[in-house]
């Protein structure tokens, strides 16, 4: 488990650079090691975010979720705020860096060109109240943003787990679709690395609604985004127990990520179970696949997966869309092309 205070890394700085009457925002995480920093990052989802730090002052912060590695926060001068977000919205971006403090960067264009913040604190204070447990007060701000427009998919995926929270997977979806939707690049059809999460929780809210194929279009659309998501893996292979390969492969790729072990012996003792197998022989196959994994190949990528088109008509195709106000579908359709043939 890789986290912050290893010493990946351990703090940052912003400055907001002239540009004839914009000021843009530069923010610098700083890694002492900027090679051990690349490595921990290499292949690996970057979840840029602006939330309160754990001093209660709004911070922009850098995390590596698949990797466990612990969110580092920069704070920010309230008197920047608005200058702030004037250059974000400007420039459709926050410029972000990991640096070294001798000349060296790893830039993060990947993750946050076009991604669009929260930066009124409504959508921290709903992060703030969900992980505190109280749902109502963190609906509230977040369906205050909704409603007067927000284009930040952090705010619309955090709505949508509120919702599953809240046991209405129905409105949940409504959510996440917002969410993806927004997270979509300004100039073409493409889906940002932020639509991954949406997708993925979405792949599960249908799981648990009965409609699988719509979870494993939700869950391959997700994972070509973000190809090492511990969670969209374990749940990936859940869909397709009989597939050997494709479990196999699943869990041997969690496994080479690394730190979710418990997880992938409970997925193991589900599917063994199921099938009338020692739980430990199949645990040995998925330690052996995991040896012959390379994070940096994803084997199910296709182009057309990128795009937000392809997704929803995908979604459309399979049936009708879960509507917070209707009733869940009570049949699924199979894909024309079972997913696992892209194997």
């Amino acid at each position: 488990m890789m986290l912050a205070g290893d010493g990946v890394i351990d703090g940052g700085s912003y400055e907001l650079r002239e540009q004839g009457n914009l000021a843009i925002p530069v923010f610098a995480f700083h890694a002492p090691d900027l090679a051990r920093a690349e490595a921990v990052l290499k292949d690996m989802y970057v979840d840029l975010d602006v939330r309160f730090n754990q001093a209660g002052r709004l911070a922009y912060h850098l995390g590596v979720p698949d990797r466990q590695l612990a969110p580092v926060a920069i704070p920010l001068d309230e008197r920047d705020l608005i200058r702030v977000t004037a250059g974000a919205a400007t420039l459709n971006t926050c410029v972000t860096l990991i640096v070294d403090g001798k000349g060296g960067s790893l830039p993060l264009d990947r993750f946050c060109v076009d991604l669009v913040h929260d930066w009124t604190r409504n959508y921290a204070t709903g992060l703030r109240e969900f992980s505190a447990g109280n749902l109502d007060a963190a609906v509230a701000p977040l369906q205050f943003l909704v409603d007067t427009s927000s284009r930040a998919p952090a705010v619309h995926h955090l709505l949508g787990r509120c919702h599953r929270a809240r046991g209405d997977l129905n409105a949940a979806v409504h959510h996440y679709l917002g969410a993806v939707r927004h997270a979509c690049s300004s100039v073409d059809d493409r889906m940002l690395p932020a639509a991954a999460g949406p997708l993925s929780d979405m792949g599960v809210a249908l799981k648990k609604l009965g409609m699988t194929g719509k979870a494993a279009h939700c869950l391959l659309h997700s994972l070509h985004l973000r190809p090492n998501h511990p969670e969209a893996l374990l749940t990936f292979v859940t869909l397709f127990p009989q597939t050997e390969a494709l479990v196999l492969y699943g869990l041997g790729r969690v496994v080479a990520i690394g730190g979710r072990e418990p997880l992938v012996d409970q997925v193991v003792a589900g599917i063994a179970g199921a099938s009338g197998r020692a739980p430990a022989d199949l645990r040995r196959q998925v330690d052996d696949a995991a040896a012959r994994v390379d994070l940096a190949i994803w084997p199910l990528a296709r182009p057309d997966l990128a795009q937000y088109t392809t997704f929803h008509d995908g979604l459309d195709r399979l049936g009708t869309h879960p509507h917070p106000n209707g009733a869940a579908a009570t049949t699924d359709e199979t894909p024309a092309r079972p997913w696992w043939k892209f194997w």
